[in-house]
């Protein structure tokens, strides 16, 4: 919302090209520029990122179940189906 009133207030002003302040406005949009550029390249990571979570959460799940059916074959009466004890 800071930046949004800033945004206005600056709209909202008349400059000219030869204007004292659109002089000293050069260097400070500069950096806001310069900032902006790092935060879409973070921005970038964090996409980056969440993707790599998703193939990792996927190539977890496969590993538990993998591991899982390993240890049923292993011990059925451990790993096997929770009510087979009950129906005997």
């Amino acid at each position: 919302m800071s930046l949004r009133r800033q945004f206005v207030v600056l709209e909202a002003k008349e400059f000219g090209d030869g204007d004292e302040s659109v002089q000293e406005c050069q260097p400070l949009l500069a950096e806001a520029t310069d900032r902006l550029a790092d935060v879409k390249a973070g921005l970038g990571n964090i996409a980056e990122s969440i993707a790599v979570l998703g193939k990792l959460d996927g190539d977890l799940d496969k590993l538990v179940t993998l591991v899982e059916l390993t240890l049923e074959s292993r011990h059925p009466r451990i790993y096997g189906d929770p009510r087979a004890d009950s129906r005997r």
